[in-house]
């Protein structure tokens, strides 16, 4: 649990959730007790604290009876504990906000005395984001709470100087500039501040500002403390006034470009680019475009010994166009692809097509338009009487000591690119070379830094940090967390289109931006009127990667778009080829190509798995339907996961069951999507293929998805094979999750028809979901006529799960010796076949039939391995497993065990996806608080049991038939 006070005073359960306090009085107790968590406040300062001096006639009543209200609202999130002579909120300080933020900002400030500024700056970065608002901010008229906002809203002050000194020390003013004047505003007569605030402009080439700052400060504290500043404000003055204020890199500050917006994230990649700057000489930054690759880039040189020294240059190329040239130069082709594979381009080459030549003049001219700046003699002097080499010019320039080329930007000019950089690398041995690409250069040395999209914790922190810019008071809280995190997610963490959408809150909330993501490229259009036109919306970003690729890349990506998530490279070549071989993506091409779209970072590809960025899909799946190709790649993607499935079905209740769920859980989001398709195409010969081991899939795992799904496919009605409807329509009514037996009639038409048209012996599964009903609502005809079937039946799984039914009826009815016969017998068929879930099933059994006869050891014994095996097969199954071992465990008196269990399981509990298990698991876990005589606590769980069953919409009379339908085996 989380108590925040640096805010508005809420508090926060185990799942993030808010707890509701009820009025300002319980918000002012919960606040009191906080700011002194842990320990004891007495009655008196309660009462005094609460009511302001004034308290009612029975003050220590009332404040008993509010103590009271308030330990009933944080029951099973906190306790309020009863001291002598006052009250206790039994919270860590580290579970508070206010005083975490002091302990932070008190070792943040010690860090930075000692010169540890980088740990510094993290540390108290951590403070400031602690912080929501004002302190204590909806309890205004409190005097303990205005004095203790006070105290607070100082302290982060303090925070926030020595963070901005620590910044300033690392030469990161961009990251703090903004927030520096805003803050320096709010408060001119704070002179730490003021210089900070000076010493930030003067950093970021703003003598002028930085020197207006100071007269400001000196005006304000004249007009209002008729003082002069402090000496030390003063010296910092004088010494700007002198030109002697030293500031990291100020040398090379001309020649890169103003940083206007704080560095977020990229710490790794920071790293990792400042390794691969000792020890490589070409260095490419790789990613798609908007990821940050020119920002990146940028931190990395000012960080660099070269940029002290004056020793770095920039230079960019996205306004350098190439002469028009055919595709294969221009995008990459087949003999693009080739030579990348090959290596590089080597001085050997025989020299470079006239379309490649003319890319290099203009590329050379744009690296001399940089670097000539720091030449003074003119240019005819520079090339009288002699033909001047470009890159000879350029190395004249750079000179041979030390030093940094960037060249941002080279997608577009990749030969060029490589063959300027590689001869100017060659002259020059103490030269580095920095590019920023969509694709490797592919130059012999090159060392690759490839760029990913922001990990949401870090695109939360962009977005809110651009936000902040647009509109000052943006804050991340209960309503705006949620519609941030899914801005995040939907825009792939890419920080260009995070920016684009932080720009939207000039117009619109931030709810609105996510639910109109689904228009992103209308949406995502307010970027900077100063950048390129390219980077100006999403869909230009977009665009100018897209028309770098030749048509063989462009076919193969908008096909592409139809997987919803990550594929191999089978399911890609099969769906995005031309079968007949008679289109741009051949299919023994088809696996190049891919590997081209992989290096210019169109498709994201790991370990033989591929995938599209959602921005990318979204505007691939916008070309596949301009050209007319979606109706045949649809079918295609339909046809190879029907495939997929229907040779997995069979291996789904064999000895290599785990295998068949890894392939379907590795494409579980395009087979659903696949199934999906098929529904809304009308193809039910796809559907039922798709959807059968789907189910069995689904059924593992009590995922309610399955009922959807069956329901839709029964629509088809007639045209699905009897055999076919007769299950689908068994497992929808007999199988479901509802946690009651269907109506006796209905489920004995459908039992009979499951017999009738045989079936079982189209799903073995069909033996325990259309005979055990046959038990349990009574019917001894079908049972008699049907169970010795099912038990001679060819598939050694049915007859297996047939034996299993007839050992539970033995037990139920009281019979345990001949139950745990037909249970061996059972277990030695499911040895056999290797299904681990039958094997769970028929262990877990067992184990019951020894825990009624008192041997708790065999039955742990026998339970335990049950959840060995379901682990291999479904967490979900696993978890109701390990639940059922607690119950046995807690039986034997091994109470410590069972505690154990239950945890373990509840930290596989995914609660939206398995509700069921999560209610079991409360009930078991209010059973080992009754066994173990905490009272207080079993009540506390079970009323969660209930508010955790309202959520769900449960009615009384369902939870019991759900009691009912979970029992575990031993009860």
């Amino acid at each position: 649990m989380r108590i925040a006070l640096l805010g508005p005073v809420r508090v926060l359960d185990d799942d993030a959730r808010r707890v509701t306090l009820g009025g300002a009085r319980s918000r002012a107790l919960v606040a009191r007790l906080a700011l002194d968590a842990g320990r004891a406040v007495t009655s008196d300062a309660l009462i005094d604290d609460l009511w302001d001096g004034t308290p009612p006639g029975d003050a220590a009543n009332a404040l008993q009876a509010l103590v009271s209200r308030l330990r009933k609202s944080l029951r099973g999130v906190a306790v309020v504990e009863s001291v002598p002579g006052g009250d206790r909120l039994a919270v860590r300080a580290a579970d508070v906000d206010a005083p975490r933020s002091e302990e932070r900002a008190g070792v943040g400030g010690r860090l930075r005395a000692a010169g540890r500024d980088e740990a510094a700056a993290r540390l108290l970065g951590e403070v400031r984001d602690l912080w929501s608002g004002q302190a204590l901010a909806d309890l205004p008229d409190l005097p303990f709470a205005g004095s203790a906002a006070l105290r607070l809203a100082d302290l982060r002050l303090h925070a926030a100087e020595d963070r901005f000194d620590a910044a300033l020390r690392l030469d990161r003013h961009p990251e703090v500039l903004a927030e520096l004047e805003d803050v320096g505003t709010r408060h001119p007569l704070r002179e730490r501040l003021a210089g900070l605030r000076m010493r930030a402009l003067y950093a970021a080439g703003r003598q002028a500002d930085a020197l207006a700052a100071y007269e400001r400060t000196r005006a304000a504290l004249a007009g209002a403390l008729g003082v002069d500043p402090s000496a030390e404000l003063r010296e910092t003055h004088l010494a700007m006034l002198r030109g002697e204020f030293a500031l990291p890199g100020r040398a090379a500050r001309g020649r890169l470009p103003a940083r206007l917006t704080s560095f977020v994230g990229r710490e790794d990649e920071l790293r990792l680019l400042a390794g691969l700057l000792e020890t490589a000489r070409l260095v490419t930054v790789v990613g798609p475009g908007g990821a940050g690759k020119t920002r990146l880039a940028l931190e990395a040189v000012t960080r660099h010994r070269s940029c002290e020294r004056g020793r770095v240059w920039f230079v960019p190329l996205a306004g350098v166009t190439a002469p028009d040239r055919p595709p294969e130069a221009v995008h990459g082709g087949p003999a693009r692809l080739t030579d990348a594979m090959h290596g590089a381009v080597s001085s050997r080459d025989p020299g470079p097509p006239e379309a490649v030549l003319g890319a290099s003049e203009r590329l050379a001219e744009a690296v001399l338009g940089v670097v000539s700046s720091r030449d003074p003699s003119p240019p005819e002097q520079r090339t009288a009487g002699r033909a001047v080499d470009p890159v000879e010019r350029v190395a004249e320039l750079l000179g041979a000591g030390e030093a940094v080329l960037v060249l941002d930007n080279c997608e577009h000019l990749l030969d060029a690119a490589a063959g300027f950089g590689r001869r100017l690398l060659d002259r020059l041995p103490y030269l580095t070379i920095l590019a920023t690409s969509r694709e490797a250069l592919a130059v012999t040395g090159e060392a690759l830094c490839r760029l990913a999209p922001l990990p949401e914790p870090a695109a939360v922190r962009l977005f809110a940090d651009r936000a902040r810019a647009v509109r000052p008071d943006f804050e991340l809280d209960a309503d705006t967390s949620g519609p941030v995190a899914e801005i995040c997610r939907r825009l792939d963490g890419l920080p260009l289109a995070l920016e684009l959408a932080a720009a939207r809150l000039r117009s619109m909330p931030v709810g609105q931006i996510a639910r109109r993501l689904d228009d992103r490229f209308r949406l995502l259009t307010s970027g900077d009127r100063a950048a390129l036109p390219r980077q100006r919306t999403l869909a230009a970003v977009v665009e100018w990667s897209w028309e770098l690729l030749s048509e063989p890349e462009q076919a193969l990506a908008r096909r592409m778009s139809i997987f919803p998530a990550e594929a191999g490279s089978a399911a890609v070549e099969a769906v995005c080829s031309d079968p007949d071989g008679d289109g741009p993506v051949p299919a023994e091409d088809a696996v190049y190509v891919l590997g081209s779209l992989v290096e210019k970072s169109i498709v994201q590809g790991d370990d033989g798995r591929y995938r599209m960025l959602e921005t990318v899909r979204v505007f691939a799946a916008e070309r596949l339907r301009q050209a007319g190709e979606r109706a045949a790649t649809s079918a295609r993607f339909v046809a190879f996961f029907r495939n997929l499935m229907e040779e997995q079905e069979p291996v789904l209740l064999t000895g290599a069951q785990v295998r068949a769920k890894d392939v379907i859980e590795g494409e579980y989001d395009n087979l659903v999507s696949a199934l999906r398709v098929s529904i809304d195409d009308g193809d039910a010969d796809s559907a039922w293929r798709l959807l059968g081991p789907l189910w069995l899939y689904w059924n593992a795992r009590f995922d309610a998805r399955a009922e959807g799904f069956l329901a839709e496919v029964l629509e088809f009605g007639d045209a699905l094979p009897r055999q076919v409807l007769a299950a689908f329509t068994a497992m929808h009514r007999l199988a479901n999750n509802s946690g009651s037996l269907p109506d006796p009639a209905e489920a004995r038409a459908v039992i009979e028809d499951v017999h009738r048209t045989g079936a079982i012996d189209r799903y073995p599964m069909l033996a325990v979901i259309a005979i055990a009903p046959a038990y349990f609502l009574g019917f001894d005809d079908l049972l008699e006529r049907e169970l010795p079937r099912a038990m001679a039946h060819p598939h050694p799984w049915a007859r297996a799960a047939a034996h299993w039914v007839d050992a539970f009826a033995l037990t139920d009815r009281g019979d345990w010796r001949g139950g745990a016969e037909r249970l061996a017998v059972t277990l030695s068929l499911f040895e056999s076949v290797g299904d681990r879930y039958g094997l769970a099933m028929t262990l877990m059994s067992l184990a019951r039939v020894h825990s009624v006869e008192g041997e708790y050891g065999t039955a742990v014994t026998m339970a335990e391995r049950a959840v060995a095996l379901a682990a291999e097969f479904s967490a979900g199954e696993e978890v109701m497993y390990r639940s059922w071992l607690a119950g046995l465990r807690m039986r034997g008196g091994d109470q410590e065990g069972a505690a154990a269990d239950v945890a373990a399981a509840r930290r596989r509990v995914v609660r939206r996806a398995q509700p069921y298990s999560e209610i079991e698991l409360l009930l078991r876990l209010a059973d080992l608080h009754r066994r173990t005589g905490e009272v207080d606590r079993a009540e506390r769980t079970l009323d969660r049991l209930e508010a955790f069953a309202r959520e769900m919409s449960i009615q009384a009379q369902e939870q019991l038939d759900l009691r009912v339908r979970l029992r575990p085996p031993h009860h």
